[in-house]
């Protein structure tokens, strides 16, 4: 089920959404959710669509308790209704960190980025799902080709081939699972992929090109 699909889902809708009190675990992940790891957003967009109808129930249904408007978008005054403790500006930065379309909203694809984020980063065994899920050959290793098709578009074979390099610890030019941690955990990816810059110039000439493919 899609996040398009789930808003128009009868048993979410309207006043069959549970309007209790705000989870407040999502509350908390709300505040700490950081949108600087591009290559992190771009596969929990991917990962959206997949949640099970359960979960997808619960998503919509915390989303549902903030659009208070019926909008499917939470705007900045909602926002502010429900991180009521908060100061402004402190809000606006949330806003700022989950509106990955920069659009001044955030959509239920948005909020589902921040809520898997939560619940995958958690536990390293949704880690190995996720890697497991990109790992298309099953060899157990994350090649260029991979990643580019994870990625849908959203990132250039040179700004992957740069992601790739900043934790590749042997040089093989793919990542195994735990240099995909590394990736994944990495608070702001501009920085990891700047130091890679170095790395790259002394071994690019030494580095065959390995082919990979995805079949």
């Amino acid at each position: 089920m899609t996040a398009e699909e789930a808003l128009q889902h009868p048993w979410l809708k309207g006043d069959s959404a549970d309007t209790d009190k705000f989870d407040p675990l999502v509350l908390k992940a709300m505040q700490t959710f950081n949108k600087t790891n591009q290559f992190k957003n771009i596969i929990l967009q991917t990962l959206v669509s997949d949640v099970d109808d359960e979960e997808m129930k619960k998503l919509v249904n915390e989303f549902n308790k903030m659009d208070t408007d019926g909008s499917n978008k939470i705007g900045i005054s909602e926002l502010q209704k429900v991180l009521g403790g908060l100061h402004s500006s402190e809000v606006a930065s949330i806003m700022d960190k989950m509106d990955v379309d920069g659009n001044q909203e955030i959509d239920l694809e948005e909020f589902g980025v921040m809520y898997l984020n939560r619940k995958i980063s958690s536990q390293q065994q949704r880690l190995w799902a996720v890697f497991n899920k990109l790992d298309k050959n099953n060899n157990g290793k994350l090649c260029k080709t991979e990643i580019l098709a994870a990625m849908e578009g959203k990132m250039s074979k040179k700004e992957v081939e740069k992601i790739i390099k900043s934790a590749d610890k042997d040089g093989n030019l793919e990542l195994d699972f735990s240099e995909f941690l590394v990736v994944w955990e990495a608070d702001q990816l501009d920085k990891v992929m700047m130091n890679s810059n170095g790395h790259e110039e002394k071994e690019g000439a030494k580095t065959k090109k390995k082919k990979c493919s995805i079949m």
